[in-house]
């Protein structure tokens, strides 16, 4: 375990949909395993308890809002994560739905481009923006 927590020291990690269930799980996995993890997701409200509870045990973690359904908010949200100037070093897409009706701020039908469109327009050119890859001494 010792290992795995200084693998991940100092490694800055967005996870979407983090504000319950399997997002939230592992948020607080990999902030308890050194890592800075960065919570996206709609309502800060929502995702409060989260933040409180990775801060309570040590943690590293912080917010920021993103609505998978909106190309700007994804946007917006990118270039809140770059302007802290530390690279993205990993980016977990875990939020979504099912059986949602309705179209996206962008005009695709919700769940397609919610789980679909959102996530791969989110953050992911952050993550490019961090390239090349670094590697990292144990």
């Amino acid at each position: 375990m010792a290992e795995a927590a200084r693998g991940l020291a100092e490694r800055k990690i967005v996870v979407t949909g983090a504000n319950t269930g399997i997002g939230r799980a592992t948020a607080e996995q990999l902030a308890a395993r050194g890592a800075s993890a960065i919570l996206a997701w709609r309502s800060e409200d929502k995702t409060r308890p989260v933040l409180e509870s990775i801060r309570a045990a040590g943690g590293d973690a912080s917010f920021v809002r993103l609505d998978l359904g909106s190309f700007a908010s994804a946007r917006e949200a990118a270039k809140r994560v770059l302007a802290s100037g530390a690279p993205i070093d990993v980016l977990i897409n875990n939020a979504g739905l099912a059986g949602g009706r309705g179209v996206t701020a962008d005009g695709f039908e919700l769940t397609f481009g919610t789980n679909h469109l959102g996530p791969s327009s989110s953050l992911r050119s952050s993550c490019r923006a961090s390239a090349p890859p670094r590697a990292r001494a144990s």
